[in-house]
């Protein structure tokens, strides 16, 4: 009897990963004590942390690195992969490099365990295109090292577009900004559909070390502000709890303008609740300066473009992806700065779709 196939999709973040499987649909897996759920998401935090078990060094990925101290994680390792920078962990300098290898070749032996060998079909990986070749030795690596043979390596660029399902054109522009947990990245790009694949021309691209994690040190300053409390007295909060709820607080306002952040402390014995409006957001985003953050990182890349050629007006379509593009203070930069020319119905899942279209060969051609 022939065994049936299940396709991998793997959507490498920098604060967060995705992996999908798809057979005739695209569904996100959820890997227990490894991701967990955010808008009905499942994610993996992008973090890997070393421990000693019995004189042995040990790895664990995702949500199980909460349990471990903070100096033996490695965080963002993606946004510093291709640097020579390292961090020393257990008395040993471990690079982001190869930090980035332990991650994913973990991720996979995580995703093995779910299925046998056989019922492994065909793995895409998605990768930055101005990184792509240094990122594909990676994955080269790691599936060597794996025996997996039938992989392919996809640049977030078209994944994005293909995952939006967006009529391709060899003529037309297309930027695709990347707004997660810790960057921003702005690409503006032309994609050539090719015998083995797609060409990617970059035109025009910025990045600026910012994102969501920015949002809630802001957030959680004004949280401290509000209660009367002190940076010293915060030492009683579990600040990993109520960044989350500061997390979920920022998804509460994109859905219904209000949320609230709700915080218990049972060893200082007191509970906490503030209401925060949209309104009450901008106010917090305004004060940090978060339109300038974002229209530099905007302006930088559409400069660049323009001197290959391709002005603000020539972009055809506007793809936003990440986590923190659902806020809406941000949707209105977008908006204001491309009127009618964005996309944003699919922040979480668009690039990891856009490597299950790609397999699928599902491309919308004009």
């Amino acid at each position: 009897m022939e065994v049936k196939k299940v396709n991998i999709a793997i959507d490498f973040g920098t604060t967060n990963t995705l992996v999908a499987t798809f057979e005739d649909t695209l569904k996100v897996m959820s890997l227990p004590g490894i991701s967990y759920e955010l808008c009905g998401v499942d994610l993996i935090p992008s973090a890997i942390g070393y421990f000693r078990d019995k004189g042995i060094t040990q790895q664990c990925i995702g949500v199980e690195t909460a349990k471990l101290p903070e100096n033996t994680i490695i965080r963002r390792m993606k946004r510093l992969a291709t640097s020579t920078r390292y961090k020393k962990v257990l008395g040993k300098d471990i690079s982001y490099n190869q930090a980035t290898k332990d991650f994913l070749d973990y991720l996979i032996n995580a995703i093995r365990y779910r299925f046998s060998q056989s019922e492994i079909g065909n793995i895409v990986f998605t990768v930055p295109v101005d990184s792509f070749d240094t990122y594909r030795a990676i994955i080269d690596e790691i599936c060597e090292k794996a025996r997996i043979s039938k992989y392919h390596v996809l640049d977030e660029s078209t994944a994005a577009a293909l995952g939006y399902e967006i009529a391709l054109s060899n003529e037309k522009p297309y930027m695709i900004i990347d707004f997660g947990g810790g960057t921003i990245d702005a690409s503006i790009v032309k994609l050539t559909r090719r015998e083995n694949g797609f060409a990617v021309r970059v035109l025009g691209k910025s990045g600026t070390n910012f994102g969501g994690s920015d949002i809630d040190d802001w957030l959680l300053e004004d949280f401290i502000g509000k209660n009367g409390m002190t940076q010293n007295l915060s030492k009683y909060f579990s600040m990993e709890s109520l960044k989350k709820s500061i997390e979920e607080l920022k998804i509460e306002i994109g859905a219904s303008d209000q949320g609230e952040i709700s915080y218990y402390d049972m060893e200082g014995d007191f509970n906490l609740k503030v209401v925060y409006s949209s309104a009450q957001l901008s106010e917090v985003l305004n004060r940090n300066g978060f339109s300038a953050i974002i229209q530099n990182c905007l302006d930088n890349a559409i400069d660049l473009a323009y001197e290959n050629g391709v002005r603000k007006r020539d972009i055809a379509e506007v793809l936003l992806v990440g986590g923190s593009s659902q806020l809406p203070q941000f949707k209105k930069i977008i908006e204001t700065n491309f009127p009618g020319r964005v996309q944003a119905c699919d922040p979480f899942g668009a690039i990891v779709r856009g490597a299950a279209n790609f397999l699928n060969d599902k491309v919308v051609e004009d």
